[in-house]
């Protein structure tokens, strides 16, 4: 059974208290994947938007000063 402190005493979790831990870290990891996610396609879009300005006919220097990268 798994164990944890509490007040400095180490003490058996209870079922509900695995269960209730379990969903937490669920919650957790589902959350760092969609912020991951979320990330990745921001730059996606990102490389996506230069490459048609790019394609537009503007220099890298005049779309940075547009961005404001």
């Amino acid at each position: 059974m798994p164990k944890q402190y509490v007040n400095s005493v180490l003490v058996d979790l209870t079922e509900e208290e695995i269960a209730s831990n379990q969903k937490h870290f669920t919650k957790n990891i589902n959350q760092k994947n969609a912020d991951n996610a979320a990330r990745e396609q921001k730059a996606i879009k990102k490389t996506s938007g230069n490459q048609k300005l790019l394609d537009l006919g503007l220099t890298q220097d005049e779309i940075d000063a547009l961005t404001g990268a």
